[in-house]
C-alpha cells in the first residue's frame, strides 16, 4: 500500500535525499515497517534507497 494510504508523518528534505526527485522528494515515515518513503512521481511511493543519508529525517507520531 502507498505510504499516503497510511497514517503516518511527511517530512521533506529538499536538500540531500528529496534533491534527486525533482519536483517530488516527499517523503514519509511508515511506523508499521519502520521505513522512509520517498515519492517519486505522481502518487507512486518507493523505498528511500539505502545509499541516502537517514541520520538527520525525522518524523512526529
Amino acid at each position: 500500500m502507498p505510504p499516503s494510504q497510511k497514517s503516518s508523518s511527511t517530512h521533506y528534505d529538499s536538500r540531500d535525499n528529496g534533491r534527486d526527485y525533482g519536483d517530488y522528494g516527499w517523503m514519509e515515515w511508515d511506523s508499521s515497517e519502520m521505513q522512509w518513503y520517498i515519492e517519486v512521481s505522481d502518487g507512486e511511493w518507493e523505498p528511500l534507497p539505502e545509499e541516502y543519508d537517514r541520520a538527520r529525517l525525522w518524523h512526529v507520531e
